[in-house]
């Protein structure tokens, strides 16, 4: 369940950052900072998102650790149900408990680290603005399908997270089968009822996350249209325009409540949004459009 970059494939930024350092006179000073503001709202946004994202994938394969006493009760129980001698096979299970999954998981925070940089980059191209420079039109129009590519993987992400059912918190998951097991053995319904709570508890969490995780993927995403869209019609708009634009387009998720988003409703938003610019005799050639 790595992220992948499908959208990614030719990206040679510093040829593009290049490209837009320019001390041009095609805009006003005031006009280049607001498209700043919004490439920089873009990459905070995105970074954001691609944190929850790592976060609950790095989840989906160890959970959250354990404390000490968890770790040892979990053990000695094992070590009881074995019921024998340990032999060494077992003692290294023992040492390695907890531990399994750090050759996946570093791997993987490898993959985002390198994801994140995309957006890191995109956002830098704009910091000639504080060296004094502007940005003509024709310089800005290059950005324009590298910023729409972004956008798209933040869509797909969204996607994918909510299709797919293997995101879980595995670990915790593990526990509460435990202790499932172990209340069912006793026969007590004090237990039972405990354990049943805990199983509804990590349901429950494991449904806000991943709504927090979409929420946020797709409020990047919104950030990224609206940088893209600046980008586009750069010619035709002014200052205000921009930060009206940022400012109207993420309200929409400043007072949205985790727990009753309509993840639904906002994956269909989006999706249609990309499979309009997907279809659209401008879009579609851009997005397998190489930067040279």
């Amino acid at each position: 369940m790595r992220p992948g970059r499908p959208y990614l494939r030719t990206f040679p930024m510093l040829l593009l950052a290049c490209c837009l350092a320019l001390p041009l006179s095609g805009c006003t000073e005031e006009k280049a900072n607001a498209l700043q503001v919004a490439a920089k709202q873009f990459r905070n946004e995105s970074l954001s998102a691609l944190d929850l994202y790592e976060s609950f994938t790095i989840s989906t394969i160890r959970g959250t650790r354990e404390n000490q006493d968890e770790t040892v009760a979990f053990l000695v129980g094992k070590l009881k149900e074995h019921g024998k001698k340990v032999d060494l096979p077992i003692f290294n299970a023992l040492l390695n408990y907890g531990h399994e999954s750090d050759a996946a998981v570093e791997p993987l925070k490898e993959e985002f680290s390198e994801l994140k940089k995309y957006y890191t980059l995109f956002a830098s191209i704009f910091d000639s603005v504080q060296r004094g420079h502007y940005f003509n039109k024709e310089a800005v129009a290059r950005a324009e399908h590298v910023s729409i590519k972004l956008t798209l993987q933040l869509i797909q992400y969204a996607e994918t997270l909510k299709e797919h059912s293997g995101y879980m918190f595995t670990a915790d998951r593990a526990r509460a089968l435990d202790r499932l097991n172990k209340a069912l053995e006793s026969n007590n319904d004090a237990d039972l009822r405990s354990a049943v709570e805990d199983i509804l508890s990590i349901r429950n969490r494991e449904d806000t996350a991943k709504a927090a995780v979409i929420t946020q993927l797709l409020k990047a995403a919104e950030a990224g249209r609206i940088v893209t869209e600046s980008i586009k019609d750069y010619g035709n708009l002014t200052a205000n325009d921009i930060l009206n634009n940022i400012t109207d387009g993420l309200n929409v998720f400043a007072g949205l409540n985790i727990a009753g988003v309509d993840t639904d409703g906002l994956i269909a938003k989006y999706a249609d949004y990309a499979q309009s610019v997907r279809s659209d005799p401008y879009w579609g050639p851009v997005l397998d459009m190489p930067i040279n």
